[in-house]
């Protein structure tokens, strides 16, 4: 046991981490993810990324006191911005938005595509967009979506997903033929806003899921509507769409017609 304690968000990120010779985490913090997978022997050595300088000494002041400072590099930086070609093999990018997810990877992942890599990723809001990256444009840089997984911490749902080279993540995505029978059975808004993934696997919180999300898109329509501008009715009118092809499928899983 290393003693080390990761919240429910971070250990569902690190349960799913390949064995790895060197690992980046962006947006580290206390670097106490790479920490962990240090103790854990998932990776030989581990880089921490921070935009913080403040952050960036009170790991340092964490790794040291857990001897694990020659073992754990922190550098100043922006995203990927801060790696070498082939430096590492796996990529953790946990705790920023989507649409921040997304940017950091279109911009600096060509760079860096020099070997195998291995991504786990895990947005905190707008998955969607993150998976639909890897779908349309992860081939360019030889990556691909491979698993997505749910995982709920105080009361949120979290998506994490897996991309890369399948022989380094060791995963299976589904089948062209299972992904053209969930989309055709759901529906482009629905298999769009939960991705083929959950679905194919049949994640056991999905159901939760699908509840927890309806809720907010309720809540989403009732503030856009109260507006009363022409943009908040048609925010309104999509996130009713989509609350209506969840319910659909909440309906699917109730009666084990899934």
């Amino acid at each position: 046991m290393n003693g080390l304690r990761l919240p429910p968000r971070l250990a569902a990120v690190a349960e799913v981490v390949p064995q790895c010779r060197v690992l980046v985490d962006v947006g580290t913090e206390r670097a106490v993810l790479p920490a962990f997978l240090l103790f854990e022997g998932r990776c030989q050595r581990a880089i921490g990324v921070e935009r913080s300088a403040n952050v960036l000494r009170e790991a340092a002041a964490e790794l040291d006191a857990l001897g694990l400072r020659d073992m754990c590099e922190l550098r100043l930086g922006d995203g990927l911005s801060v790696l070498e070609p082939g430096e590492v093999d796996v990529i953790v990018i946990a705790g920023i938005g989507g649409r921040l997810t997304v940017r950091l990877l279109e911009r600096d992942l060509p760079r860096l595509r020099s070997r195998p890599l291995a991504l786990v990723l895990q947005p905190m809001s707008e998955p969607e967009l993150v998976r639909r990256w890897l779908e349309t444009s992860g081939h360019r840089l030889g990556v691909a979506p491979l698993a997505e997984r749910l995982v709920v911490d105080a009361g949120r749902y979290y998506h994490v997903l897996v991309a890369g080279d399948q022989t380094i993540a060791g995963t299976a995505p589904p089948s062209p033929e299972k992904r053209a029978e969930i989309a055709g059975r759901l529906g482009a808004t629905a298999a769009g806003e939960l991705g083929v993934y959950l679905l194919s696997a049949g994640d056991p919180l999905l159901a939760g899921y699908i509840g927890w999300r309806r809720a907010s898109l309720e809540h989403l329509v009732q503030r856009a509507a109260a507006g009363g501008s022409p943009a908040g009715v048609r925010r309104a009118m999509s996130a009713r769409r989509l609350e209506r092809a969840l319910a659909r499928i909440e309906n699917l899983l109730r009666d084990k017609s899934w």
